[in-house]
């Protein structure tokens, strides 16, 4: 057999072109397996904030990485159930978790897991974030954040305030806003925050937090609105002030999404699944989707979607310990 004979310039142009391939391939071998779907794994169920981002996104991700995106429901054992899903497969892209606010409070929770949130699933992009309203039963005649703060400094661990469970993203808010007005309040966790708004109307819980998508529709004869925990007014109720501006000057609190990628998945995986995402946070129908529940886009390099991840687990933990919460059922 002939054999055919390449300079040592083409035989590396050759090994060059291969390494492109595989880089832009995200690592993975062969034509048929980079047809193989990649699954974006929630811990919640359908029709949550998450579970809908995921949804948005994932036709244009498909579009950019030309692979099936599916979505897949999880829900169960605080995220365990679709963590160990994600965890059971190759580190090589084709499985991602989709997390929210309330990942960053796993390794603070002392509950016993059997995975590391911190260091066994890494952030590959923070993908969006919402700002929380703060709304109370019309039946306690608060008007602003204020009247709110005052009333529980008067007579303190006299309020509840409702939220859609415990360690959820709901609780830490309204523990996170407890702590920078000064006071206690009593905590009432509920499955969802459909239950929560339905508990405040009744006025058998005085306050919660929840982001806009969920109190769009209730006008003042059913909740007030207090008070935002964006730095600025939002579009979806524009009357109602920053709680920064009620006297808690630097407030803000959002509750957020993120996809992780099991540990140990190449870095040029990373980099790809990223590319994607912010093609489909730029995709047209994802802009109005988000505009429409008032959602902030977050477009995040991988190196900054991790130290927002570390950040906020930090963060978190410092919230638990100094509240004393008890996080374990």
């Amino acid at each position: 057999m002939m054999k055919t004979k390449f300079s040592p310039l083409r035989r590396l142009g050759l090994q060059l072109g291969l390494l492109s391939a595989a880089l832009l391939g995200g690592g993975i071998a062969s034509a048929q397996e980079s047809t193989r779907p990649v699954r974006i794994v929630i811990p919640f169920t359908a029709g949550s904030q998450t579970d809908v981002i995921a949804r948005l996104i994932s036709q244009p991700m498909s579009n950019y990485l030309k692979q099936p995106v599916i979505v897949e429901n999880r829900p169960g054992a605080a995220a365990t159930v679709a963590a160990q899903s994600v965890l059971a497969e190759p580190a090589d892209g084709h499985a991602l978790l989709f997390v929210s606010s309330a990942y960053a409070v796993l390794p603070h929770s002392g509950m016993r897991l059997p995975y590391n949130p911190a260091k066994d699933l890494l952030a590959v992009s923070i993908v969006a974030r919402s700002p929380t309203i703060l709304f109370a039963s019309t039946a306690t005649g608060f008007k602003t954040t204020a009247d709110l703060i005052a009333a529980a400094k008067a007579a303190p661990g006299s309020l509840n305030f409702g939220s859609s469970g415990i360690g959820s993203g709901t609780h830490l808010n309204a523990e996170h806003f407890a702590s920078a007005a000064g006071f206690q309040a009593t905590h009432i966790p509920y499955k969802g925050g459909r239950d929560v708004v339905t508990e405040v109307i009744a006025h058998r819980v005085d306050y919660g937090f929840l982001p806009a998508s969920d109190l769009v529709g209730f006008g003042p004869d059913k909740l007030t609105m207090l008070g935002v925990g964006s730095k600025d007014r939002i579009r979806q109720f524009p009357n109602i002030p920053p709680i920064a501006d009620s006297g808690l000057p630097g407030f803000e609190y959002y509750l957020w999404q993120a996809l992780l990628l099991k540990a140990g998945t190449p870095a040029a995986t990373f980099d790809r699944i990223n590319r994607a995402i912010a093609t489909a946070l730029a995709d047209p129908a994802v802009v109005k989707g988000f505009s429409d529940l008032g959602i902030d886009a977050m477009k995040t390099d991988v190196a900054a979607a991790q130290q927002f991840l570390a950040e906020d687990m930090r963060k978190t933990g410092e919230l638990v310990k100094s509240r004393n919460l008890k996080l374990s059922q």
